[in-house]
This record gives C-alpha cells, sequence and structure tokens, in this order.
C-alpha cells in the first residue's frame, strides 16, 4: 500500500531556553575515533589499542574516541553492545575526565525532558537496513538506562548503559551515536546476559525509525527524499509551468519523462501526485492552482509510464512548505509537484535516486580516525565566516562505514576579537530538520551536480551534533573552537566534493576516501 507523501516540513518549535549557571559542558568533539574488532580502542592516532582501565570488573573497550570540551579533553569509550534475550541489546559506555577541572555532563546526553542524566538521546543506528533505533522505555516514558552522577572529578569516570529494540538475528553490527561523539561506525554485536537492571515497570513498544536520505541537484529545478522503500521526487513548478499556469511548459516534458522511468524501473503500481505553491497569494487561488498542476504532472506521466499503474492526485495549496517562504529561494522550493511511489526493487541506473547505494554495493570502510598532531585536527580545507571577522569552519575528517555511511567532522574556530554568538546554531535553510542539531553542513558532489543533506529520520531527527544551544554553550569565544558532526549516505563513486557549512563560504575539493 502506498504510503502518503510525508511532507519535510514540520511546525517550528521554540529554541529551547540555556539554564542560567551550568558551569561547564561538553562541546564536543571527535580527536579520534576507530573501532576494533577485538577488545581494543584507539590511540591519538586513530591505530587500536587496549582500552583504559574503567572501573572494577569492567572489560576493555572495544573503541574509543577522545572529545575536547572548553575547558578540558576527555573521552568515550565503548565497553560492549550486547544481545540480552531476543527482544534488546544493551550498549555500555563510559565517560572519562581526562582534564584538571570538574565536568559537567548535565544535560550532554539528553535534551530538556526529565532530569538531564539519563542517556536517552543515545540511539542506534542500523546502516543495512537504514533504520534508528531509539531507547526502550517504560510505561511511565522513562528511558530504560542508568541515571548518572553528572558531575566527573577530573582523573574519574562515569559508567553508563542504554537498552534498545533487538536487531535482526544475522545483523552483528551496529553504529552508536552517543552525543556528543561522533558516530561509532560498525561496532560488533556479541552475546551477553543483558542489562544490568530490570526495568521499572513495563516497556512501551520497540521504536525504530527508518532514515531519510535528502539531495537534490543544483539547479534546484528537483530533489529527492527517499525514506525505506517510498521514493518522492520534487520537481520544482518553476520548470513545469508558468507563472499562475496548469499547462505544462516544454522544459517540463524531460523533467517527467524522467521520473517515468524511475517509475517503470521501481515496479510501483500506485503512484500519488501531489500539488504545492508557496504563500504568494490567498488559498482561493492557491489550492485550485495545486490542484491543477498536480492532474496536469499526472496527464503527462500516464501516457509517458510503460508499468500498469495507478495514479492519485492532490493540491495542497501553500499548507506543505518544504523550505521557508521568507526568502525567494525558500519560496522556490515551495513551488513543486511531488511524485511519490514504492521502489519495489532496486534501482541500477545512474538517476538520482539510484545514486543512492544498496547495502553491499559501498567501499571498503574507512573507520580510522584522523591523525592528531599534538592535541590538533588536520584541516583539509577553510571557509571564512560570512559576517564575523576571524571566524573560519574547517573540514577535518571524513570516515566511511561498511555500509556507505559517511561522517563528516567540522571545526568552528574563533581567532577573531570577538565572540561568536551561534545563535539559532547551523541550521539547515533547505528542509526543516527538528531543533537541537547542526544540519546545515551539506555535501556536494560536482561531477554529478547533486547536494547531499544530512541524514534524517522518519520524525525529522537529524543524525548529526546536537546545536550549542543544548548542553553546551550557545557561543564560541575568541581563540576558542568547537567541532561538529555530521552523518550521511554517500554513493561510491563520490571521491571528491565540496562542502557547505551554513554562514559560511563553500569548502572546495575536499577528497573523501
Amino acid at each position: 500500500m502506498l504510503i502518503p507523501n510525508r511532507p519535510l516540513h514540520t511546525e517550528r518549535h521554540r529554541l529551547r531556553t540555556l539554564k542560567v549557571g551550568v558551569a561547564l559542558t561538553l562541546t564536543t568533539l571527535v580527536l579520534s575515533s576507530c573501532v576494533s574488532g577485538s577488545e581494543g580502542g584507539a590511540d591519538p592516532n586513530g591505530t587500536a589499542s587496549p582500552g583504559a582501565p574503567s572501573g572494577e570488573g569492567q572489560s576493555q573497550a572495544i573503541a574509543t574516541t577522545s572529545i575536547s570540551s572548553l575547558s578540558q579533553p576527555a573521552r568515550i569509550e565503548v565497553q560492549a553492545l550486547e544481545r540480552g534475550g531476543e527482544d534488546m541489546v544493551t550498549l555500555r559506555f563510559e565517560v572519562f575526565n581526562d582534564g584538571d577541572d570538574q565536568l559537567n555532563l548535565q544535560r550532554a546526553f539528553t535534551g530538556d525532558e526529565g532530569s538531564g542524566r539519563r542517556p536517552s538521546d543515545v540511539t542506534l543506528v542500523d546502516t543495512r537496513n537504514a533504520q534508528r533505533y531509539l531507547p526502550l522505555q517504560t510505561d511511565d516514558g522513562e528511558c530504560y538506562c542508568n541515571e548518572f552522577e553528572a558531575r566527573i572529578d577530573p582523573g574519574q569516570s562515569q559508567e553508563a548503559w542504554v537498552t534498545f529494540p533487538a536487531p535482526p538475528a544475522d545483523l552483528d553490527y551496529l553504529t552508536a551515536l552517543i552525543p556528543p561523539a561522533a558516530p561509532f561506525f560498525d561496532l560488533p554485536v556479541s552475546e551477553g546476559s543483558g542489562p544490568p537492571e530490570e526495568p521499572a515497570g513495563s516497556l512501551q513498544d520497540p521504536r525504530i525509525l527508518d532514515l531519510r536520505f535528502l539531495q537534490d541537484d543544483l539547479s534546484g529545478e528537483s530533489s529527492t527524499d527517499q525514506t525505506g522503500d517510498q521514493l518522492s521526487i520534487m520537481l520544482s513548478s518553476d520548470v513545469l509551468f508558468d507563472t499562475n499556469e496548469s499547462t505544462l511548459t516544454n522544459r517540463a516534458q524531460e523533467a517527467i519523462a524522467e521520473a517515468a522511468g524511475q517509475i517503470d524501473e521501481s515496479g510501483a503500481t500506485q503512484v500519488q501526485i501531489d500539488g504545492h505553491t508557496d504563500d504568494t497569494g490567498d488559498d482561493d487561488i492557491n489550492d485550485p492552482l495545486s490542484e491543477a498542476r498536480a492532474e496536469s504532472v499526472e496527464a503527462e506521466l500516464s501516457s509517458a509510464v510503460t508499468n500498469d499503474v495507478t495514479f492519485e492526485t492532490a493540491g495542497h495549496g501553500s499548507s506543505d512548505p518544504v523550505a521557508t517562504n521568507e526568502t525567494e529561494e525558500g519560496r522556490q522550493r515551495n513551488r513543486r509537484v511531488t511524485i511519490t511511489f514504492e521502489r519495489a526493487q532496486a534501482p541500477t541506473s545512474s538517476s538520482p535516486s539510484a545514486a543512492i547505494p544498496s547495502s553491499g554495493t559501498a567501499a571498503p570502510p574507512n573507520t580510522a580516525g584522523p591523525q592528531v598532531n599534538q592535541g590538533e585536527l588536520p584541516v583539509l580545507g577553510t571557509s571564512e565566516h560570512e559576517e564575523q571577522a576571524g571566524v573560519n569552519a574547517q573540514v577535518n575528517h571524513f570516515s566511511r562505514s561498511r555500509d556507505g555511511y559517511v561522517a563528516l567532522l567540522w571545526t568552528i574556530q574563533n581567532e577573531g576579537t570577538e565572540r561568536l554568538n551561534t545563535g539559532a546554531g547551523f541550521r539547515n535553510e533547505v528542509y526543516e530538520y527538528s531543533p537541537d542539531a547542526d544540519s546545515g553542513a551539506t555535501i556536494t558532489d560536482p561531477t554529478a551536480q547533486l547536494r547531499y543533506h544530512p541524514l534524517m529520520d522518519a520524525e525529522t531527527g537529524c543524525l548529526c551534533s546536537p546545536d550549542l544551544g543544548r548542553g553546551e554553550t550557545n557561543s564560541v569565544e575568541p581563540g576558542q573552537s568547537v567541532v561538529r558532526w555530521s552523518m550521511y549516505r554517500l554513493p561510491a563513486a563520490v571521491a571528491s566534493s565540496s562542502i557547505d557549512i551554513e554562514h559560511f563560504g563553500t569548502i572546495e575539493d575536499i577528497a573523501i576516501p
């Protein structure tokens, strides 16, 4: 059955208010990350080495990541990812304070909900099946995980564990997202005894979300949104129609013919076509115009598709924007016709939807961390801030998982004389992600002329670092820097790219190993 088209726009949430009096907050970030197939961690140069001593009875780490804060260094070590029965896995990790001052973890691993002392924002990613696993919850909505001490003294550590729905029995690796660290790719799943405590009550149904892959061409004429087996092709109305018209232009035929080819290739039997406008004008005009445009695309598409397909059309006027209506670029993106269908079989062509690789087609993983020189990350390219002198963005490192997922590590460095107020953070200006995430770093393949946006889950949560207003700080002082990360899935053929970070210029010619 065809899943109704999901609008990319969600209600814009208010920024969460920062608590006054929070002394230290993690500003993350990863200096190195490495997963070892045996019981070992990673040294600062990204090579495997035994994990540091953790507490009594603890085994060595299977992966470790160094993180930096604005005041002292710290690190996260993953101790185990274990199946405990048929219905759950338990992730165990430990946070070490390697600095000289007290480390405050208040809200480092959680949002504003609850006490801020449970790792409820930690998630797992099944990269083979493109799904995100949220922690198990009890009936009262509490995370089935431990409550930890929020403050860690110098030289001390804090253990944490979180339970999740179990992955398929034949899947022996998962990726862990532990704010504020970058992704721990391809962690081995082992057999274990389960969580150390029984849940305080019955458990709610497991929460497993499909991942969403968002990409658009640089001309702004089309974009795609893939979620599970559903693919939505968004065609710009500026290409399909003249202003305030519903008759297709000559340029529209090529775009619709390409969409028809993807429908034939997919084996889909049902296709939903939705017309949308920007907020210029009133509903009395926009609603019938959007419906008439959807019907025009349906008429052309039905003659181009060779399979036996049932079409449904609808007009939504300006009610489902994918971008802001405050700018011309945003309004242009909102004027669109969306073609949605199920991909019954994997695509084989070089079309934009086929650019997202299936499992097993990606390049070998490159999970070793960046080479760190005396605490300094490598710099692959830089770009200056659009408004504030002395502030720059740096691209530091790429790593690939076995299934073609990519983690981008980037730094905001303030070498100026004034504080950088991050405000709403580095947000995506094209698609509406849920709040409190730095979703504004995109990767462009200059050869294919395609731009890839950070991964999103089915509830619009970004697979990227929390923004600087959540559990951290909302500014970067002169002489300081913060490291951020974003996660994508790219075709194996993308070996060179351009990086765009909101508020900064393009960083070109960055190699992706």
